[in-house]
């Protein structure tokens, strides 16, 4: 399906994710092995604990740390360890 515009009424999920998914078919199977450095797949539990990392902050708005101040913190955290890193 080509897009060409934002559609007039909005989509089941369903469509979307069976979409998705059809768009994958011809990608590299990465679990199955011999494929590296170019995914970021450990384990399943690493990919579930991944997700819901996410899922506890994906819709704050990371562009008012003054309201979501803990988005500030893990910032600041952010850039702390990569000044570490960089001897800054």
């Amino acid at each position: 399906m080509s897009i060409t515009g934002l559609p007039k009424k909005g989509r089941d999920k369903k469509e979307i994710l069976a979409e998705l998914y059809a768009c994958r078919k011809d990608d590299p199977d990465y679990e199955a092995g011999r494929l590296w450095s170019l995914v970021y797949h450990l384990s399943d539990e690493h990919t579930d604990f991944l997700k819901e990392a996410y899922e506890s902050s994906f819709s704050s708005n990371g562009l008012n740390p003054t309201a979501f101040k803990s988005l500030k913190h893990l910032e600041n955290e952010v850039v702390r360890i990569t000044a570490g890193l960089d001897h800054g």
